[in-house]
């Protein structure tokens, strides 16, 4: 082979330097991979662990954004709710229980619940099981939440106006007994004296008895000094030679201690006897259609559905404001239906607002209307519409002198209206002497009593019961009430337990804010 010379020598030098940089640049990228691959799977671990971190750290967070929301709707819950503390934590255990449904929460559930215008503290915790995290040795995470929320309790003053007359005779009484005791339960939360409650029954028919506030209201002069023809009574008759009428419940032949109602207005409002003058007692004369002179006081009446007797048609008294639930219950369980005179429905929910007034005649102990953090509310039941009632086949009571006639005139401008709270229709009272115009006119008086109780912030709740209630009747009621969702009608006694529960309810969130 011919010697190369430098030229040809530095040529093929510089192609072997060209062809072997391949082959050496092959190598160190095998080299370099093969430590990046070892360092991958080096840090392929950690990687996986700080994801199942973060996975099971997500799951934390879920869940104690929503243990949060379940306790503060529990605490809220209980800071709006009375009771012991047994009773305010089984509340609090059923709120969480509704709101966070998952079997690893904790059975502590702490609490420190304020005196009224404080404020309820509240904590829970959960243990979650982890996932990835269990890898590392962690299998469980605890969580817990806490929260606090103002409690300020309002005070209730409530009326529970009632209708007592003769229609709900039988199973309605009895199932207005029922539903009333109900609301009861609710409102006094088996606290035999609760502090911020007070409550006050009022039964109605066709006439309201005040009790024993009555001898301070009425006006006794003409009931010393009684003429017994004044009152239907033979003066010569000794048994019924009345002169004078004494308050005596227990005396059938006494004054019981129903009130009319007053006129020029006063009758829709609560006026002061120096506004409005003192009541008349509500005293019934023997007469045609209520003859207790001949009959005898208490004796079933022949044609009628209830006794004979001056006080015929007079419930039971008025339970004035009190915090004892037993005395409330007693008031319940005493409700009788009362028959004859119509049904008033005006009539007793104005006495239902001058029990809540803080002006007499029941204002011991009742507070103003703007006492802080107090509530007055008015519970108002019937079963019927408002009127004036009249003897069937009023004809044969127009035959005064037993001749067996009935068409003399005196017979056919004789009363056939009861008496009542206005008297009788005939005399005018409530600017009518049609009975078929009467209704109308009770009707027009309810509507401006509910006006003016809530223009005061009383608050209404009305309850229509039963199949005598007419469509006008109720559209009267549902007006009275101060929101659409404060008037019910229940058909039946059942649904009327639920009704009052329904108000129990109601009256309780009145009492709690938080």
């Amino acid at each position: 082979m011919d010697a190369m010379g430098p030229m040809e020598l530095a040529m093929i030098s510089r192609q072997k330097r060209y062809l072997v940089l391949p082959h050496k640049t092959g190598r160190r990228t095998m080299q370099q991979g093969g430590s990046i691959g070892v360092i991958f799977a080096l840090a392929l671990v950690p990687l996986l662990a700080f994801a199942g971190l973060a996975v099971d750290y997500g799951r934390a967070l879920l869940y104690r954004n929503q243990l949060g929301y379940a306790l503060d709707t529990a605490a809220l819950a209980v800071a709006s709710s009375t009771g012991t503390k047994q009773q305010l934590e089984a509340r609090m255990r059923a709120y969480l229980d509704a709101n966070f449904a998952n079997e690893d929460l904790h059975d502590e559930i702490d609490f420190d619940l304020g005196a009224p215008g404080e404020t309820i503290t509240a904590e829970a915790s959960l243990r979650m099981d982890t996932t990835f995290m269990a890898v590392l040795g962690r299998r469980y995470l605890d969580i817990s939440v806490s929260t606090t929320v103002l409690r300020e309790i309002s005070g209730l003053e409530l009326a529970m106006v009632l209708d007592v007359t003769g229609s709900m005779a039988g199973t309605k009484i009895a199932d207005l007994r029922e539903a009333a005791r109900a609301l009861v339960r609710i409102v006094f939360d088996d606290e035999p004296a609760p502090e911020f409650l007070r409550v006050a029954v009022v039964p109605y028919s066709a006439a309201v008895n005040p009790g024993d506030e009555a001898e301070d209201i009425v006006d006794m002069g003409w009931m010393n000094n009684v003429d017994p023809e004044d009152i239907g009574l033979d003066p010569d008759d000794p048994e019924h030679n009345i002169t004078s009428i004494d308050y005596d419940p227990g005396d059938p032949l006494m004054w019981k201690g129903c009130v009319r109602a007053r006129g020029d207005g006063h009758d829709v409002l609560d006026s002061s006897i120096e506004d409005g003058g003192e009541w008349e007692p509500y005293y019934w004369p023997s007469s045609f259609d209520n003859d207790w002179a001949a009959a005898g006081v208490d004796m079933r009446n022949s044609r009628g559905n209830e006794m004979r007797g001056p006080n015929i048609g007079c419930p039971t008294p008025i339970l004035p404001l009190t915090n004892d639930r037993e005395a409330v219950d007693d008031a319940i369980d005493a409700l009788d239906a009362w028959s004859r005179g119509g049904t008033m429905g005006n009539v007793g929910m104005v006495w239902g607002w001058r029990v809540l007034s803080p002006d007499p005649p029941f204002s011991d102990g009742v507070l103003p209307y703007d006492e802080p953090l107090w509530q007055k509310a008015i519970v108002m039941m019937t079963d019927g519409d408002n009127l004036t009632y009249q003897w069937p086949d009023i004809r044969d009571y127009r035959d005064l002198d037993g001749d067996g006639r009935t068409s003399d005139t005196v017979r056919n401008t004789y009363y056939s209206s009861d008496y009542g709270s206005y008297d009788r229709v005939e005399e005018g009272n409530l600017g009518t002497t049609s009975r078929g115009t009467a209704g109308s006119r009770l009707d027009d008086r309810l509507e401006d009593v509910c006006s003016n109780i809530k223009e005061i912030g009383i608050t209404v709740f009305t309850i229509t019961f039963g199949s005598g209630v007419d469509n006008t009747t109720r559209a009267i009621y549902q007006n009275c009430a101060s929101q659409s969702g404060y008037y019910f009608h229940a058909p039946d006694g059942a649904q009327l337990e639920q009704v009052f529960e329904t108000v129990g309810n109601q009256l309780s969130k009145l009492r709690v804010t938080s």
